[in-house]
């Protein structure tokens, strides 16, 4: 065979292979999120994906893709590298990957229909804590570590009040009279029982759960502190995803609660109500809460 020919017929095969591995990748939507139960967590969100890559075809999208990792620094390296576009959580998680990698989150999720939630901070009426100056030399529980509502929240709150923590290795450590120590329950139904049975001085939970943990103990409990709201769930998606994709993007969420075949994937999405805009005044806190996030990460 001629050489030059040859040498013609390895740039089309080599140039062939390009097209076909990219093609895939720049076609498909892809979003990351973080869990165990893989298949679950794909079956719920599948066909939302597939939703938005319907009504994305113009922008060149094809089809849409559920990855499940194990973290926030995996969800940050699959946006940094291009190989994920979107992620979707709550305020903390979502802030935590706005540190490692460049994402942008305008819309807001209303996760099981509701929009916003709050962080309480509580103690027993007779604990003697009135407000939280009065938590020095006391021991909070927070539900767990990547909780917003159930403990980044309500941190940020405690240290924009000058307030010194501590964290414990068990409700047996010793605080001194100048900080106060704080450790995880991994629940707030284990937070509220801790707090009733004088195990330990104050707990920290989403407003919604204080007042179903609470039921007939209500009486018997002080909140010394509740939040602003802040958004339940945030949609992000990597910044230097094409800007033409992103505008039309989030014009198909913010229009789906208008259809019905819309409401019912929201549904199907753990009973999405619908997305809408981030409110100034809750972008004002998240950018509050930003502030620490260097500080959680070098505690971590």
């Amino acid at each position: 065979m001629d050489k030059k020919i040859t040498i013609i017929l390895l740039v089309l095969v080599f140039n062939a292979m390009v097209l076909s591995a990219a093609t895939p990748r720049e076609s498909t939507l892809v979003l990351v999120c973080i869990g165990k139960d893989v298949s679950k967590k794909v079956r719920s969100r599948q066909p939302f994906m597939n939703y938005l890559a319907k009504h994305l075809q113009t922008e060149g999208i094809q089809k849409g893709q559920v990855k499940v990792v194990d973290g926030i620094p995996r969800v940050a390296s699959l946006l940094n590298s291009g190989k994920a576009d979107i992620f979707v959580d709550s305020p903390f998680p979502v802030l935590l990957v706005d540190h490692l990698a460049n994402i942008e989150y305008p819309l807001r999720r209303w996760k099981k229909g509701v929009a916003e939630y709050s962080s309480v901070i509580f103690t027993r009426k007779d604990s003697g804590i009135r407000e939280l100056a009065d938590l020095k030399g006391h021991k909070i529980s927070f539900e767990e570590r990547f909780s917003t509502t159930g403990y980044f929240l309500p941190k940020t709150i405690l240290l924009d009040n000058q307030l010194r923590l501590k964290a414990l290795r068990s409700r047996n450590s010793i605080v001194s009279p100048d900080e106060i120590g704080y450790l995880f329950s991994e629940g707030d139904e284990t937070t509220m029982v801790w707090v009733l049975r004088k195990r330990i001085q104050a707990g920290a939970i989403d407003q919604p759960n204080f007042v179903e943990d609470a039921r007939d103990q209500a009486a018997n409990l002080h909140v010394i502190y509740e939040s602003e709201p802040v958004p339940r769930h945030l949609f992000a998606y990597r910044s230097n995803l094409d800007k033409k994709l992103t505008a039309k993007l989030q014009s198909v969420l913010l229009n789906m609660d208008q259809t019905r075949e819309g409401r019912e994937i929201l549904k199907s999405y753990q009973k999405t109500r619908k997305f809408d805009k981030v409110p100034s005044k809750s972008i004002a806190l998240l950018n509050n809460m930003k502030r620490y996030i260097k500080l959680e990460l070098d505690d971590q």
